[in-house]
């Protein structure tokens, strides 16, 4: 039987679910229970099946882009921390969760002051779930983003910083904790729901919802920040101006 709580490092760019693409983790792929790393210039597919780990980690890309791909309506939920290592040259670090879903406990993103790679989280029609805290060290907005291209949803249990770039022109964000939770200042929001049990969901800066806004439960304080939406509203609860 396979020990779990390994190290998993991968060792080329293939899928996932293939033995030999990992080192150090026990003989097979990961399993929950398992870290991942995946090593600079190597690019992860995961069209075959879903996974289960414990932490994600993309090291520093430096010159070598590092990705993992999700397909195939796949699944992939990491208990813990999700980490971008900060890149030290002109590459940079790709999850492309495509039409999967993703769910991590919490996003550490490190952008690599000065540097040309870029951080990116996609998603098309698929989900991304983060139950905790978005946060990281993002020195420069266009380093940093958060990209729909399609019917996705993105639901956000913890603070989600300003500072990067937000490309949600199709997708819908919910903010769904059960504490007080940042919203980040971006004019480039589409639909938005706030949907929280318990605290109070805070505007950081000047913010435009581009498609609906929907209050259904918690609080909404604007901050005293100027905040416009161009859709609908609808609205159940409370907004604090």
């Amino acid at each position: 039987n396979k020990a779990y709580a390994n190290t998993c490092t991968s060792q080329s760019s293939g899928d996932w679910h293939t033995a030999s693409r990992w080192g150090a983790c026990g003989g097979t792929f990961p399993q929950s229970g398992d870290t991942v790393v995946i090593a600079t210039a190597h690019a992860i597919t995961m069209s075959t099946g879903d996974a289960t780990v414990t932490a994600l980690t993309f090291n520093d890309a430096v010159a070598a882009a590092n990705s993992l791909t999700i397909s195939n309506a796949h699944t992939l939920t990491v208990s813990g921390a999700t980490t971008y290592t900060a890149t030290t040259g002109a590459a940079g670090s790709t999850l492309a969760v495509g039409d999967g879903t993703f769910t991590t406990g919490t996003l550490v993103i490190n952008d690599g002051a000065g540097q040309a790679g870029d951080m990116v989280l996609s998603v098309s029609t698929g989900t991304i779930n983060v139950t905790g805290n978005i946060s990281g060290t993002w020195s420069e907005a266009a380093d940093v983003a958060f990209t729909s291209t399609g019917d996705s949803d993105m639901n956000f249990g913890g603070n989600f910083p300003s500072g990067g770039t937000l490309d949600d022109t199709s997708g819908r964000i919910t903010f769904n904790g059960t504490g007080a939770q940042d919203v980040g200042a971006y004019t480039t929001y589409n639909n938005v729901t706030i949907n929280k049990t318990a605290g109070t969901a805070t505007l950081l800066g000047t913010t435009t919802f581009g498609g609906t806004l929907t209050l259904t439960d918690g609080n909404l304080d604007t901050n005293t920040r100027t905040f416009t939406v161009t859709g609908a509203s609808s609205i159940t609860d409370t907004i604090t101006f």
